[in-house]
């Protein structure tokens, strides 16, 4: 039986473990029987979603709060271990609450090698050592992040405060910011974030206070060639630079499924990356899909499919050079 659903009954103030035995799992959908008080249309399930290790040194980290719209208007995927698995609170005074989670075994493997990557870690003061951690697979593998989070949440108010972090694409040269703690963007929507040795995510904690931060996520097969499957890149530019997700061959096509820079531009908590995108074809004729003055297709995953012939071109916008960049996979290579 590959289900795990789970309903329980969880006291105020209390936090419940759910930990795998000899297989690892993903969950999806979680639910209380009472919803917060937050003003419809905002109201979510009264509970707390995250991440922890069992060490009573390290709070656990949260994906998903009462309150908060953030991580419960997406689906998304929380992968779990023996090791690093899924907690579930009650915030709520005075009440129990019937905490449920829906999800189905991804693995079961026994002696084997775990291939879920999740994992927790307690970072320091903002300027202190180890105030950041590199989410970097070693050499020969490839890793997708599905989601982040962490102990501390922050401004804007309920309902639009996240994770106090500060999420970066890098290579350890060029930064490429993609999520941070004042903004919406990047929050409200399913992460698909490919990494790879060349190129991975920092995470760092902005706070004055040590804060414990999560990420969610589990390796990548192989492609049968040999060949990398994770296309994703970082560049510092010049004014008015570009960098293209393009495949280098006809028979080859990539997903694009983030992208950011190191500028931002706008006032919190609506602020947007100083970059444009756009889709390109061979005549050349190039479409805007996004630019740093707008919303549009910047809450929702951009999920661009790009081929030789048509490809996206990513323009940084701030006239002053910039770091920008994008996560992408190889769906297919039919050579």
């Amino acid at each position: 039986m590959q289900n795990c659903n789970s309903i329980q009954i969880v006291p105020t103030g209390t936090i419940v473990s759910i930990i795998p035995v000899g297989e690892e799992r993903v969950y999806e959908r979680f639910g209380s029987n009472t919803w917060d008080a937050a003003g419809a249309p905002d109201q979510v399930p009264r509970m707390n979603v995250g991440i922890w290790n069992g060490d009573p040194l390290i709070p656990p980290a949260w994906v998903k709060t009462t309150l908060n719209v953030r991580g419960w208007n997406h689906k998304g995927k929380l992968y779990i271990s023996p090791t690093n698995f899924l907690v579930m609170g009650n915030p709520a005074a005075g009440a129990n609450q019937n905490l449920s989670a829906i999800g189905n075994i991804s693995r079961q493997f026994g002696t084997a090698p775990l291939e879920v990557i999740t994992d927790i870690v307690n970072l320091a003061v903002t300027g202190a050592p180890g105030s950041f951690v590199d989410v970097r697979p070693p050499v020969g593998e490839e890793w997708v992040i599905t989601d982040i989070g962490s102990e501390l949440w922050t401004a804007p108010v309920a309902p639009q405060t996240v994770p106090e972090v500060l999420v970066q694409l890098t290579d350890g040269v060029s930064f490429v910011t993609l999520m941070n703690s004042t903004n919406v963007r990047g929050w409200l929507y399913a992460m698909s974030l490919y990494i790879s040795n060349d190129v991975w995510i920092r995470i760092t904690n902005p706070n004055i206070a040590t804060n414990s931060v999560c990420w969610s996520g589990t390796r990548l097969q192989t492609y049968p060639s040999g060949l990398p499957n994770v296309m994703s890149q970082v560049a510092t530019v010049l004014a008015n630079g570009t960098l293209d997700a393009q495949p280098a061959n006809v028979d080859e096509e990539w997903l694009v499924t983030a992208f950011g820079a190191l500028t931002w531009v706008g006032a919190a908590p609506a602020a947007l990356p100083n970059m444009a995108v756009d889709l390109i074809n061979a005549t050349p004729l190039a479409s805007r899909l996004a630019r740093s003055t707008d919303f549009a297709h910047q809450l929702s995953p951009p999920d661009l499919a790009v081929s030789r012939a048509n490809f996206a071109r990513f323009t940084e916008t701030s006239v002053a050079g910039n770091a920008i960049g994008f996560s992408a996979i190889r769906t297919s290579l039919l050579g």
